[in-house]
């Protein structure tokens, strides 16, 4: 089976400006992810589809055999989901199912992204698995799990967690059957990672927690 990851990686981001290409440890944002991919042993090609692929990047796309995709000025608008950004990426490619891995998830590792996969294999790749975090407080990402069955639903008596980027795999068809990829027709299943793993940067304040994480002190972004 040829398992296709894909990392949205545009240049500019709205709450976190310019984050998927701010160094953090060593390493710009994306590369991160990247580097898990091509760990993962289940992980069949790496396409990157961005819109300021740099240096770092076209190095890599060279020694390690992943593929860059240029990212339309119109899949950068506000609004634009990286769902979107994926389904573009993909046209023309064979493949058997999709992974899209958020580079604003950078403390997923390639045991993650394999703990994930080793899921959707075993309830039998007719589903969507992706990955959860504990939820601490109301969020927009706020989802609910069935203690039950493990299904990802929307019912009171659930639990919380919060769905984030780090890995989301379906089928081909799965994937291009629902208009939000890997949310529709269901069912969802989650995978569920610790908070660190799980991490979204998504404004500044995360910014400040992956920094922390990462043994940094100050920020070191790009000029």
């Amino acid at each position: 089976m040829k398992i296709v990851a894909v990392v949205p990686a545009k240049a500019q981001s709205r709450r976190c400006p310019a984050k998927n290409f701010r160094p953090l440890g060593g390493r710009p944002l994306w590369q991160w992810t990247v580097d898990a991919a091509l760990g993962s042993k289940y992980v069949s090609e790496i396409i990157v589809t961005t819109d300021a692929p740099d240096a770092q990047m076209r190095s890599m796309a060279l020694a390690e055999q992943i593929t860059i995709r240029d990212r339309g000025a119109d899949l950068c608008e506000h609004g634009v989901s990286a769902v979107e950004a994926v389904r573009d990426a993909i046209m023309g490619v064979r493949l058997d199912a999709v992974l899209m891995l958020l580079p604003s998830a950078p403390f997923r590792t390639a045991a993650d992204i394999d703990a994930v996969v080793k899921r959707w294999h075993e309830l039998g790749e007719q589903v969507a698995v992706v990955t959860v975090s504990p939820c601490q407080q109301i969020t927009r990402k706020l989802r609910r799990v069935s203690v039950a069955s493990g299904i990802l639903v929307h019912m009171p008596e659930a639990e919380h967690v919060l769905s984030n980027g780090a890995a989301q795999i379906a089928t081909l068809d799965y994937f291009q059957r629902g208009v939000t990829g890997f949310w529709r027709p269901g069912p969802v299943y989650p995978h569920r990672l610790s908070a660190k793993a799980g991490l979204d940067i998504d404004d500044e304040g995360d910014w400040a927690v992956a920094l922390h994480y990462a043994g940094e002190q100050e920020d070191d972004r790009a000029p």
